[in-house]
């Protein structure tokens, strides 16, 4: 691809990008650990214990991951790494909150959930480096089969997983949700869940593509902007019709091929194997 073309990719939701230097990264860190000392300590109480029980899960590169996806903004990442502590303890408890990330420690209990995994990365990327990730809610069980709080967790795990990848920090990532078989939403998860996008975890969101929503989708949408609030609401794309215009459209118009769409979506070439993934990290120990 022409550097142009690159350069349009990657800009092709309206995002912006800083290059990025040993003196920047040291200076813009430097700074924000300043604001976070600064910050009141009620504010900043679960940020506080992470530091002193688990100094690994708050180091440099977890710091990066946030000046990242704040595009380097200090004051905005210092907010984003206390409200995720914040959120990482109301959604893992007091105890789990502190273990790493990994499949044998945070999520130890969460093994169910995580097969499920109604988000799943499909380890590709579309032409402007971003992560694609598949959001399909008809994976849920009835709605008394599980558990909110642990499909959160889930969703915490895939996240971090896809923000190990430094280009997709700096990027961002793009969801295609294909919703064209779920029953009504789980309004409780679905909020439980965007309050963990928004302005929490690092990850940068450049579009969600909306393919072939169900019927009932103008029925609950007023409910659903609410929810995501103005920011994402923003991202979202809606895209129905035929299925091959829809994969033309989203490849031609959005740089995302039909071999990095899953097979789950008519049209997709893309077969997820996603818990042999899962097995392959946990052996890893990841």
């Amino acid at each position: 691809m022409a550097k142009s073309e690159r350069n349009k990719a990657e800009c092709r939701y309206g995002q912006t990008f800083v290059d990025e230097t040993k003196e920047l990264l040291s200076s813009k860190l430097k700074e924000l650990d300043q604001v976070l000392e600064k910050q009141k300590e009620d504010s900043k109480r679960c940020y506080t214990l992470a530091i002193k029980k688990c100094p690994q899960e708050v180091d440099e590169k977890f710091k990066l991951k946030h000046l990242r996806c704040e595009v380097f903004r200090v004051k905005d990442a210092a907010r984003r790494i206390i409200k995720y502590w914040c959120k990482r303890v109301e959604i893992f408890g007091n105890t789990k909150a502190f273990l790493p990330m990994t499949l044998d420690g945070a999520l130890r209990d969460d093994t169910a959930s995580l097969n499920i995994s109604i988000m799943r990365d499909t380890h590709c990327k579309d032409d402007g480096g971003r992560a694609i990730l598949f959001y399909d809610p008809s994976r849920l069980p009835k709605k008394d089969k599980y558990d909110a709080f642990s499909m959160t967790r889930a969703l915490w795990y895939t996240l971090h997983c896809c923000i190990e990848d430094e280009e997709v920090q700096r990027k961002g990532c793009v969801i295609i949700g294909h919703p064209k078989h779920a029953e009504k939403p789980d309004f409780t998860l679905e909020k439980l869940q965007v309050d963990c996008l928004r302005g929490c975890i690092p990850i940068r969101i450049g579009a969600i593509h909306l393919c072939h929503p169900p019927w009932f989708f103008e029925l609950i949408w007023p409910v659903m902007r609410l929810i995501i609030g103005s920011l994402l609401r923003k991202r979202v794309k809606v895209h129905s019709g035929d299925d091959n215009e829809l994969l033309t459209k989203l490849e031609i118009e959005y740089g995302i091929s039909p071999e990095t769409v899953p097979t789950d979506m008519a049209g997709g070439k893309l077969k997820l194997d996603h818990v042999s993934w899962l097995e392959d990290r946990r052996k890893a120990g990841l």
